[in-house]
């Protein structure tokens, strides 16, 4: 079992996180009581109870849950306050660099995918470099609306290997426009996992952009790969319609009409002008 490591918003054993000294101190009193029961009661203040956080870090799948739960509800109950939930945020944040369990990681990403903010980025990008842990940053990561977000995916994305697949499926399922520079130069990739996750993620993010970039390196990539550009371009059409830009779904669909397409490409470009009228 790993350490049971307890990490706080600052640090150092038995401080307190930034912004605890604000609150109200029969609050912390009754949490540094360690008293399961009293979270609630308590939730005014950022900081749980140790035994609580040791708990949580020591935490393996198959033990109880009771420990997880309580942090969930201290969690919830602080989402209508910025201040509160950013210190419960750092806090949980420290315990992804801390010597605690796969499983305490795996349910902080899932908070911090509540809760997290840019402060808290960094902490979880460190864990994509591990592919332990790359999906459950990727989980955080991807449902966090920050900027932020796409800036870390990018940077870890270089020398990411086996988690680079699924780095620049975050990106993509994110929208990010941001990425579309770096899209574009692995859609002609030599490694073909890379290419076909860049290729899908260009017709999740769509848009005029992505459509160039795809019609653009349509000729280029590999012979395999030709149908993974055309339903991304499909996928373009479609979400460029929905977003009312008629000229840009008519013209993504107009090209995929061609003899050089396959048969299901062409059919779905057709109807998809037909329902354009």
């Amino acid at each position: 079992m790993e350490s049971e490591t307890s990490t706080h918003g600052t640090g150092r054993e038995g401080s307190i996180p930034k912004g605890i000294d604000k609150m109200n101190s029969n609050a912390v009193q009754s949490l540094a009581a360690g008293a399961g029961a009293a979270l609630l009661a308590a939730s005014a203040s950022a900081t749980p109870a140790d035994e609580l956080l040791k708990a949580v870090s020591a935490y393996q799948y198959g033990q109880s849950r009771e420990p997880l739960t309580q942090v969930e509800d201290w969690v919830r109950v602080n989402l209508n306050s910025p201040e509160l939930s950013q210190a419960i945020a750092n806090t949980l944040a420290g315990l992804l660099a801390a010597n605690t369990t796969k499983d305490c990681k795996l349910f902080v990403c899932r908070q911090l995918a509540v809760i997290g903010t840019d402060e808290n980025v960094p902490a979880i990008a460190v864990l994509l470099a591990n592919a332990d842990t790359a999906d459950m940053a990727r989980y955080a990561l991807q449902r966090m609306q920050s900027p932020a977000v796409d800036v870390a995916l990018l940077a870890a994305l270089e020398g990411a290997g086996d988690a680079a697949a699924g780095i620049i499926n975050t990106l993509g399922e994110r929208r990010s426009v941001a990425a579309l520079k770096t899209l574009a130069t692995l859609v002609t990739a030599d490694n073909a996992k890379l290419a076909e996750a860049a290729i899908a993620a260009l017709g999740k993010i769509g848009g005029n952009k992505a459509a160039k970039v795809l019609a653009k390196a349509k000729g280029g990539v590999a012979p395999g790969l030709r149908r993974s550009v055309s339903d991304a371009q499909l996928a373009i059409a479609a979400s460029c319609a929905e977003a009312g830009d008629a000229a840009a779904a008519k013209a993504v669909y107009r090209s995929l009409t061609g003899e050089d397409e396959e048969a299901p490409v062409r059919k779905a470009a057709e109807l998809g002008l037909a329902s354009m009228g």
